[in-house]
């Protein structure tokens, strides 16, 4: 056992923090029952140029850069992280000879794990994108594009490698993670909407609507088959391809609502692939639907989901530097006003874009530090929930003095006791994991009304990330909770 993992104390009381996974509540989300809004960034890569933007499996990938990222995000009040994890798809997925996708290599968990730890340290929610739109343009497009572009085609278009692709990677993927309460939802692709448009040719006309939809779709369902309490979302690029308000607008093929669970499981017939919460994309460049202008109910007519901007322009507007072009670029608001007419007008979360070198004219970390700290200023209960739970016969009971005990040292003995006070008798279920998620104890036992004390083992922790997590679970509740030194 790991013997800096907690306090040194006779009776270690467990340090109740905001670490119970994000829920959904109509079209809000709760952490212990309370709301929580996403007061987010994105940080999609690291310092790096964009020809880079792959940083997992790679020998250019820098522990040190994600410790000061999540330092500086907890330093200004920001509760949540957007990262890309395939990025152009230079180094995952990696294939066989004939195009199936291998299983994730040694050094990509140990990276992926790597950055999840970091965040959990500072207590930052982690929204990963597995793929994005970049990885099926080719090279010499004009574009980017991806060394592998055509064997991330074959994947959306043939259903024996996207079997490959959700079962060999995404599931294990999932399946890692899914206790990490920090690592609440998955977002499947960046604006795959690139994939089925053909602008400069970048994608040849070989992938459909069909196809990115069916990837989706096939996605969503392994996700929620491994995991009930993990979120699925997608980033749309323009909210005209995941709002039904759009539907046959300017005549661009695919408006409207593609993300529907009806839609989702007309291409993949099975009943868990949907959407958790919707995302959209907005830029100045858009000449629709800007969210600090309008509800959400108005740009999402018969939408009861969250919906959340998973990416905005980290700056203030005006501000055409990017020299986009649109028809009205002329908004006057700042970032931070933006933040709260999002949230007043009913969205569920704000995460504005910024790239690793802050290069591309789209976003500064300042300016988002800036709105991140005037919005927790104003409402800090919806960016860090108080920590109070249910008195109900159902619940844990409220006082955290008498809730949980560890004794005696854990320190010092691997054989520990858990005192846990109960309102009545039930069965519940103990499982202690640590910060990648992997269970290293697990303990049924019929509890009764009153104090209860429980033995626990922790002979075959040997992490030394310094952190654990504790679950308590029962037919009527489920809490977790963080002990850490």
């Amino acid at each position: 056992m790991n013997k800096t993992l907690l306090f040194l104390s006779l009776i270690l009381m467990i340090k109740i923090s905001h670490t119970q996974k994000i829920t959904i509540n109509g079209n809000k989300f709760q952490v212990n029952g309370q709301e929580l809004f996403l007061n987010g960034i994105n940080s999609p890569w690291q310092n790096d140029p964009y020809f880079r933007i792959d940083f997992i499996d790679t020998d250019y990938f820098e522990l040190k850069f994600w410790k000061d990222e999540f330092k500086k995000m907890k330093q200004n009040k920001v509760n949540t992280a957007r990262i890309w994890i395939h990025s152009i798809g230079n180094h995952s997925p990696l294939y066989d000879s004939n195009g199936f996708v291998l299983s994730p290599s040694t050094r990509f968990y140990q990276h992926l794990d790597a950055v999840i730890n970091e965040a959990v340290q500072q207590e930052i929610y982690v929204l990963p994108t597995l793929w994005s739109f970049d990885m099926v343009i080719r090279t010499g497009s004009g574009h980017v594009g991806s060394d592998q572009f055509q064997q991330h085609r074959n994947v959306l278009r043939d259903t024996n490698k996207l079997t490959s692709y959700v079962d060999n990677f995404l599931g294990p993927i999932v399946e890692r993670y899914k206790n990490n309460p920090y690592v609440f939802a998955f977002d499947i692709i960046n604006e795959p909407e690139h994939m089925w448009e053909n602008a400069n040719n970048w994608v040849d006309g070989q992938i459909t609507r069909n196809h990115v939809v069916r990837f989706i779709a096939r996605c969503a369902a392994k996700i929620h088959d491994i995991s009930s309490s993990t979120l699925v979302t997608v980033g749309s690029k323009w909210n005209i391809y995941n709002s039904s308000r759009y539907n046959g607008w300017s005549g661009i093929a695919h408006t409207g609502d593609n993300l529907t669970d009806a839609i989702l499981q007309a291409q993949f017939k099975d009943s868990k692939a949907y959407l958790d919460f919707y995302s959209m994309h907005w830029y100045q460049w858009q000449s629709t639907g800007a969210p600090f202008d309008e509800k959400v109910s108005d740009l999402y007519p018969g939408v009861t989901k969250p919906v959340i901007i998973s990416e905005y322009p980290g700056q203030d507007l005006p501000n055409n530097e990017c020299n986009c072009t649109c028809t009205n670029c002329d908004f006057d608001i700042s970032l931070a006003n933006a933040y709260e007419a999002v949230y007043l007008n009913g969205f569920a979360g704000m995460l504005p874009w910024r790239n690793g070198l802050e290069n591309d004219k789209f976003g500064k970390s300042a300016k988002i530090y800036e709105a991140t700290n005037s919005f927790a200023s104003k409402y800090p209960d919806l960016v860090f929930p108080r920590n109070t739970l249910s008195t109900s016969d159902n619940e844990l009971t409220k006082s955290y003095e008498s809730q949980f005990k560890l004794y005696p040292n854990p320190t010092t003995d691997n054989n520990i006791t858990l005192e846990i006070t109960l309102q009545k008798q039930q069965d519940i279920k103990i499982e202690i994991f640590n910060v990648i998620g992997q269970s290293f104890f697990s303990y049924t036992t019929t509890t009764q009304d009153g104090k209860n004390t429980i033995p626990l083992d922790l002979s075959n922790f040997n992490s030394t990330e310094g952190i654990i997590f504790v679950k308590i679970s029962s037919n009527n509740f489920s809490k977790v909770f963080k002990v850490f030194n």
